[in-house]
């Protein structure tokens, strides 16, 4: 951490005029974003609050807020990441439970709710400036506090986990693991290294911060987004030609569906993500539209971010042999693949549970809810979440077996399968279904699609076909949404 720490130290500094970061077509230097750390560090002495004491954060993409991130790492201070995208009644709740000492956010973000628990729990409420020009301000009268949050050992960020190894929970991801994320980039290459980088994943989740602090302590361009626009990330990958991009399927889905002109991603050399498995139909419509390998990966909050990936390496030696894989486990990594009756390892080319073990974690292995398997070159091969099942009248039916036959269909962007309950079979498999741009389908047409390849209980009871799928920051379908619509 000290490498990472140390750099951001020399960089935040009042005469470095640098440029940092892009948003909104307005470049922020690295002295504008010195001056927004200092500020907090005058409030933070001014109310005595504990070195150890969790900086509480509203997580939106914006300048502000990643001068925040940025120094906080530079001050070794801990952070506890609070969604952004929830409703101020919702937010208040989490903060109140948190028990944060420190909170800041942007002026959207104090209502009523949120000022009365800061203000009542004796917290110290910090509102960013909405202007370059404007100053931070503070909220409350704090006071000292034992139960107020504090760091847990080693200073980092507690995200919120998409839930891989079981309900959602906060987990801390050490700032150590940002420098390890630094050297998996430069592991690539000193061109790819410093080629910019395009940040629209949100800085509540792994993928967004690391994109942010990497980029900023290499010294890369940087175009923030607030979050994914098409338009507004093609223009970036334009003004900024990127060589290298980070993206979630749905991008790609959404960029064959929209046509856009191969010349426009000209520049980009290979693209890489997560947040989801890579279907093989996908990534080669994606490649054959536009020459550009796709190098996937597959990680978890609870893991600290990738555990799985494919590297240039393993593309120049498999080609397109292993297509649906996520890759190879990567150094200080074991996977292996158990039994979901059981504890049973299984052998090659059985599906079962995914665990791993991760060194920078300790001995134990960590079981997912990931059902995976491994084949005999040591790949991995995700195949949807266990812990999604359902039941149909004593059948297991997995959505993602569904949804994967239903994306098979032209006129279908994306789908998403969830459970709903029913008096005599216990649950029911109910499909949304978002269409391609410029295509018309009836349920009846899309009931005999499914009905053309999946076994007869697995055929969804009920239908909808929606203008969009619900989805998180990430681009993630919200499925909790998705059942509200049946």
């Amino acid at each position: 951490m000290s490498d990472v720490k140390d750099k951001l130290t020399t960089l935040l500094r009042a005469d470095n005029t640098a440029p940092l970061l892009s948003y909104n077509g307005q470049d922020w230097c690295w002295s504008e974003f010195a001056a927004i750390v200092d500020e907090l560090d005058e409030f933070l002495a001014q109310h005595n609050v504990d070195s150890d004491v969790s900086i509480g954060l509203v997580a939106r993409n914006r300048p502000q807020q990643a001068a925040v991130i940025l120094g906080m790492i530079a001050r070794n201070r801990a952070v506890t990441m609070v969604h952004a995208y929830q409703s101020a009644v919702a937010m208040a709740k989490d903060i109140q439970e948190l028990n944060l000492g420190v909170v800041i956010g942007d002026q959207q973000d104090w209502s009523d709710d949120i000022t009365a628990v800061v203000k009542n729990s004796h917290a110290l409420g910090i509102v960013l400036p909405m202007n370059r020009e404007d100053s931070c301000r503070a909220i409350g009268v704090y006071k000292k506090n034992s139960a107020h949050r504090r760091a847990a050992g080693n200073s980092g960020f507690e995200v919120l986990s998409s839930g891989t190894t079981g309900a959602p929970k906060r987990t801390t991801m050490p700032f150590s693991v940002i420098q390890r994320a630094i050297d998996s980039i430069l592991a690539v290459g000193p061109e790819v290294a410093k080629s910019p980088d395009i940040v629209s994943w949100p800085f509540g989740t792994i993928g967004g911060l690391c994109q942010l602090v990497t980029g900023s302590a290499l010294q890369r361009p940087i175009a923030l987004l607030e979050k994914f626009k098409l338009d507004d990330w093609l223009a970036a990958v334009e003004q900024y030609q990127p060589k290298i991009l980070f993206v979630q399927p749905t991008i790609l889905r959404t960029l064959l569906d929209a046509d856009v002109p191969k010349e426009k991603l000209s520049s980009i050399q290979v693209v890489s993500g997560g947040a989801g498995p890579l279907e093989p139909e996908l990534q080669t419509s994606f490649e054959q539209r536009y020459g550009i390998p796709l190098l996937w990966a597959y990680g978890a909050t609870e893991f600290c971010g990738t555990i799985i990936s494919w590297t240039f390496q393993l593309r120049k030696d498999f080609g397109l042999t292993k297509l649906g894989s996520a890759g190879k486990p990567i150094a200080g990594v074991q996977v292996r693949i158990i039994d979901v009756d059981g504890d049973t390892v299984l052998p090659a080319g059985e599906t079962g549970w995914l665990e791993a073990q991760v060194d920078s974690l300790g001995e134990a292995w960590i079981r997912t809810t990931d059902l995976a398997l491994l084949d005999e070159d040591g790949f991995v091969f995700i195949k949807g979440r266990g812990d999604g099942a359902i039941i149909r009248g004593g059948f297991k039916i997995l959505p993602e077996q569904i949804v994967e036959s239903l994306r098979e269909h032209p006129a279908v962007l994306d789908a998403a399968v969830v459970g709903i309950e029913d008096e005599k079979l216990g649950q029911i498999p109910a499909a949304a279904v978002e269409l391609a741009k410029g295509f018309e389908l009836t349920i009846v047409e899309l009931e005999k699609h499914a009905r053309d390849r999946l076994l007869s209980y697995q055929i969804p009871a009920k239908w909808t076909i929606v203008d969009s799928l619900p989805r998180t920051p990430t681009l993630k379908v919200i499925l909790s949404d998705v059942k509200k619509l049946f």
